[in-house]
C-alpha cells in the first residue's frame, strides 16, 4: 500500500489558504495520483479529465495551483513543486521491492532446502509426495515473480520501467473488488500487456467506472478486461467530494501558521 505525506500544518499553510476548496482537493488528488503511479510528481495531461472528473474541478483550478506556485508546467502536463522533498521516490521504492523480493526469495530457498534434509530420512516405501507438490508449489512461486512489475538485479530480473510504475496491481486496487485475482491477471496479461494499450488509461477508466458504480452491481475484473470495457464511453455523471474530505477543507483560522516549502 502506498502513502503520502501531509504537515499537520498543511491547512493553515497561506498557500493552500489561497486556493479554493475544490482546487485543494485536486491538489491532494495530484499528490495521490502521483504515489500511486511513481511519477515523482509528475501528473499527466492525459489523467486531468480523470481527475477533474473525482475532485468536481475545471481546467482554471490547474491555473489557480500554478498560479499558487504549488504546481508548474511540465513537458507531459504538470510537475508538483517540491513533491521528492517530501514524498517517497520511484528509485525508494523500487529498492524496497527489490529487498523485499530478494528476503522472500531467501526464505523459500531456506524452506526448500529443510524440506530436501526431511526428505533424506523418510521411509523408502513412502512416496515423497509432499516433497513434488513442493517442487511445484516452488515452481508457481517462481513464475508468479517473474511476471511481477519488479525489476530486481539481485534476483535476475529484467522487467521494464513501466512494469514498475503502471502494472496490474495498480489496476487491481483503482477497480476495488477483489474477486478472481488470478483470472483477471491472465485477462490483464491477455487484453493489456499484451495488445500494447496505454495502461495508465486503462487503470484510469478502472477507477472511474470503481467510483460510479455500487460495488455489488460492479462487474468482475475478469470479465471487466476481457469486454475491454476501457474504450466504453466515459461516465458522465457527476462526483461531489466525500463529506469527509470536505469537512477536512473546512478551516476557519485566518492566521498563516506556516509556508510550504
Amino acid at each position: 500500500m502506498k502513502w503520502i505525506k501531509l504537515d499537520a500544518d498543511f491547512m493553515s499553510n497561506p498557500k493552500i489558504n489561497g486556493l479554493s476548496i475544490s482546487t485543494r482537493y485536486l491538489y491532494i488528488a495530484g499528490l495521490l495520483h502521483s504515489a500511486q503511479h511513481l511519477t515523482d510528481g509528475v501528473v499527466a495531461a492525459k489523467m486531468m479529465p480523470l481527475l477533474h472528473f473525482q475532485t468536481g474541478t475545471t481546467p482554471e483550478a490547474c491555473e489557480e495551483l500554478t498560479s499558487m506556485g504549488l504546481w508548474e508546467n511540465h513537458l507531459d502536463g504538470y510537475q508538483i513543486l517540491n513533491y521528492l522533498k517530501h514524498q517517497t521516490s520511484k528509485e525508494t521504492v523500487a529498492k524496497a521491492r527489490t529487498k523485499d523480493a530478494t528476503r522472500k526469495a531467501q526464505t523459500r530457498r531456506k524452506k526448500a532446502a529443510d524440506k530436501g534434509k526431511a526428505s533424506e530420512v523418510r521411509p523408502t516405501n513412502v512416496q515423497p509426495l509432499e516433497v513434488e507438490v513442493e517442487v511445484e508449489l516452488e515452481l508457481e512461486v517462481e513464475l508468479e515473480k517473474n511476471a511481477s512489475p519488479i525489476s530486481a538485479k539481485s534476483t535476475g530480473l529484467t522487467i521494464p520501467d513501466d512494469e514498475v510504475i503502471v502494472g496490474f496491481e495498480d489496476f487491481w486496487n483503482a477497480y476495488a473488488k477483489k474477486q478472481g485475482k488470478k483470472t483477471a491477471r491472465a485477462q490483464w496479461d491477455r487484453h493489456v500487456v499484451g495488445t500494447g494499450v496505454d495502461r495508465q488509461m486503462v487503470i484510469g477508466a478502472a477507477s472511474a467506472y470503481a467510483q460510479a458504480t455500487e460495488q455489488k452491481y460492479r462487474k468482475d475484473p475478469e470479465r471487466w478486461l476481457r469486454d475491454h470495457r476501457w474504450e466504453d464511453e466515459p461516465i458522465s455523471m457527476p462526483l461531489s467530494p466525500g463529506e469527509l474530505v470536505m469537512s477536512y477543507f473546512e478551516d476557519d483560522s485566518e492566521t498563516p501558521l506556516g509556508e510550504l516549502s
